[in-house]
């Protein structure tokens, strides 16, 4: 058991290196001891140098000792640092997990199942069968009233006899246990870096839940976290508020006007969009032709299908695309009783290029990814 876990700021240690072995990415420098967390535990690696190169990764040896990837190769003794900012951080969050599983493991007798946590929120999944946003103001208040208490995080080394007492006996197999306590409210074996008592977490917010197939996840933030939260979403606001030129809390009546703008003129652009079917239809209606092969340009898909749907009803047949970019897609339709061989006249197309698609004798529809000029000369050639 790594004695530097107790003290979440041992972050300076001077060592010996035992070994330089050369990697893909770097160097592994494997000291005899050192005050570097390696990710497990729902808690992450620790970030810092060594010999002032940056730590680009840890991981644990064979034989219980901690090498560090850096990027230069190093003999003799090693001067580690890890990043003060960023332990307090993950100590924060990982004790706050601990805070407020510990809490509804009392209270609401939810089971937790996993933590998680990213740049800028953390959280659990818990075995709630039933959470609302009451009970999450419930579990938020009470964690923040422990917070204002300051109660310590003890680190304990336990025989196994006493830690029986509180931890199940899967938790117990290890040749050496600790355990992290905080008042009556958590007793949980755990080998991770922490706050030395509540108020280092300053505050935690619950910020929402999601139903999950076990449980529920709850979302939280605290301590740094929470200050780094707010300086990047109150950026964020202010910069949007210059962006509708409107004050940072106006935003959503803003958003709110933008949005009815857009259906409005989603709207139109649906009637103008049944006027040009309508216009094409008559069109194509009154001409001599039985087999209509014409190519279009970016024609909307609902046009697309509906134009042909409609001609195939007036009686025509109609070999159609509509290209986009390189590509296009492509529609051929005809009556039941009409004369033309749909199957006949792809597979000429499939002759020249690909051909994604396909459907049933009397309609067709697809892409050709890359549709050369000569494919609707092809199909020109079809028509009566």
């Amino acid at each position: 058991m790594n004695k530097y876990y107790d003290d979440w700021h041992a972050t300076t240690l001077d060592t010996v290196i035992l070994s330089c072995e050369k990697a893909d990415n770097g160097y592994w420098i494997t000291t005899e001891e050192s005050n570097f967390y390696v990710k497990g535990g729902g808690m992450d690696s620790d970030k810092g140098t060594l010999n002032g190169f940056e730590v680009l990764d840890v991981r644990m040896t064979s034989d219980g000792h901690i090498a560090h990837l850096i990027q230069e190769p190093q003999t003799g003794n090693a001067h580690l640092e890890v990043d003060l900012y960023d332990r307090e951080m993950r100590c924060e969050i990982h004790s706050a997990q601990h805070l407020v599983c510990g809490y509804i493991n009392k209270k609401y007798h939810a089971k937790t199942i996993a933590f998680f946590n990213d740049d800028t929120e953390e959280g659990a999944e818990m075995g709630f069968t039933d959470l609302n946003e009451e009970i999450l103001a419930e579990i938020e208040n009470t964690c923040n009233a422990y917070i204002a208490e300051d109660l310590p995080l003890e680190i304990l080394y336990p025989t196994r006899e006493e830690a029986m007492r509180y931890a199940p006996e899967e938790k117990l197999e290890h040749d050496e246990l600790r355990a992290v306590k905080i008042g009556d409210i958590d007793y949980n074996m755990c080998a991770c870096v922490h706050v030395p008592s509540l108020r280092y977490l300053g505050m935690v917010k619950m910020t929402h839940f999601e139903k999950t197939t076990r449980g529920y996840k709850i979302f939280f933030v605290c301590g740094k976290q929470l200050n780094n939260l707010f300086e990047r979403q109150n950026r964020l606001l202010r910069n949007l508020g210059k962006h509708f030129s409107t004050h940072p809390l106006e935003i959503d009546k803003s958003v709110t006007h933008l949005e009815e703008e857009n259906r409005a003129h989603l709207s139109q652009i649906k009637h103008l969009e049944e006027e040009k079917c309508d216009h094409l239809a008559d069109k194509y209606l009154r001409d001599p032709r039985g087999i209509i092969a014409e190519e279009f340009v970016n024609l909307d898909n609902a046009v697309f299908s509906k134009l042909a749907a409609i001609l195939t009803s007036g009686g025509k047949t109609v070999l159609f695309l509509s290209r986009e970019g390189k590509g296009a897609r492509f529609i051929f339709a005809k009556p039941k009783d009409a004369p033309a061989d749909l199957t006949g006249i792809l597979k000429k197309v499939k002759e020249i290029t690909e051909v994604r698609g396909g459907g049933a004798p009397f309609r067709m529809q697809g892409s050709i990814p890359s549709c050369p000029d000569n494919v609707i000369a092809l199909l020109k050639e079809f028509e009566d």
